[in-house]
């Protein structure tokens, strides 16, 4: 039910959709009153995730939005690759003192005539439906297949890293101090290079070119993200840091190992939720970038999920469009 003055809108992750803004929500018609509607034709290699409010649109009139809907998710229609989910139980480390579950989500049929993207994620047990032992996950089991179909001459394929109980230890720079003690992420990062990036691209694909890597992840796996590409220059070409935790801010000495010309950043927060989503240490941490050089646009990228908190509900959203930012090409 609306009153008189008011309007029924839909917001979403896109532009035509006000890219999560309510202020910038695109009115339904009442042509079919009481029921709201409106077409809209979007293109694009991801779902689109929206919303429905309810605000006053009369002449000079404020307020906040009521919300009438939870998130909803497009659905798609074209064809994608099928892609296969499997696990690799208890995989050990020389480096770190807990072995760890691996999961890898690849094409079932892999063919080196395409160039191959690794796309390599922290807290991997929480990238899929099945595995996931948070309340949610980031479901890329869904989307990621339709998301390669923007790639037609390359093939993307996902490892995800299961997390530990060391898990912030892990995830945080050897200068760093957290609640647990100093951070041992030189150490994991070790074990990404040495061990891990070897086993899967040598023994277990099989792969004879050498392939593209992304490294991603959330919160603490953001940090770690963007610590280990820092690090690591000539092993990882990307970082994507959600909600990334750089409230540890010492990681901006290692900022100026990263290569500008070779690789691209992306950092993003929500709004909402405790310590708003880390959205003041990623402003600081853009900043930092665009103090060194980085174009904003070009090599970095900086994206707030307006009204979002710290879960996998928001990373899930904002997600596919960190992943194709990245992996077009400049």
């Amino acid at each position: 039910k609306t009153l008189w003055g008011q309007s029924v809108y839909v917001v979403g992750d896109h532009p035509y959709l006000g890219n999560n803004d309510p202020a910038l929500a695109l009115k339904l018609a009442p042509n079919g009153y009481p029921t709201w509607s409106i077409k809209v034709e979007i293109n694009g290699a991801a779902p689109i995730h929206y919303r429905y409010l309810v605000k006053d649109d009369g002449p000079g009139t404020q307020g906040q939005p009521n919300w009438i809907s939870d998130w909803q998710q497009s659905e798609f229609t074209i064809a994608a690759p099928v892609y296969s989910l499997q696990t690799i139980s208890a995989f050990p480390s020389k480096f770190l003192t807990r072995p760890r579950e691996l999961y890898i989500f690849a094409p079932k049929e892999i063919s080196e005539t395409k160039k191959i993207r690794l796309l390599y994620f922290h807290d991997g047990q929480n990238l899929f439906t099945k595995t996931a032992t948070a309340p949610s996950s980031l479901e890329m089991e869904k989307w990621l297949p339709v998301l390669a179909q923007s790639f037609p001459q390359e093939q993307i394929i996902l490892i995800g890293i299961g997390n530990t109980a060391d898990r912030m230890r892990e995830y945080m720079p050897p200068y760093s101090d957290g609640p647990e003690g100093k951070g041992i992420g030189n150490l994991y990062g070790r074990f990404l290079v040495e061990e891990l990036i070897p086993y899967i691209e040598h023994d277990y694909l099989k792969l004879t070119n050498l392939p593209e890597r992304t490294l991603g992840g959330a919160s603490l796996g953001g940090l770690i993200s963007v610590y280990v590409v820092a690090n690591y220059p000539e092993t990882f070409t990307n970082a994507i840091s959600l909600s990334g935790s750089f409230e540890f801010a010492e990681l901006v000495q290692d900022l100026n190992k990263l290569i500008p010309d070779k690789q691209k950043i992306y950092l993003d927060s929500g709004t909402a939720g405790p310590g708003n989503d880390n959205y003041y240490d990623n402003y600081f941490m853009r900043d930092k970038f665009l103090e060194m050089g980085w174009v904003y646009g070009g090599n970095l990228l900086h994206v707030i999920g307006n009204g979002q908190q710290h879960n996998e509900t928001a990373w899930r959203q904002r997600l596919p469009n960190a992943l194709l930012w990245v992996l077009q090409k400049n």
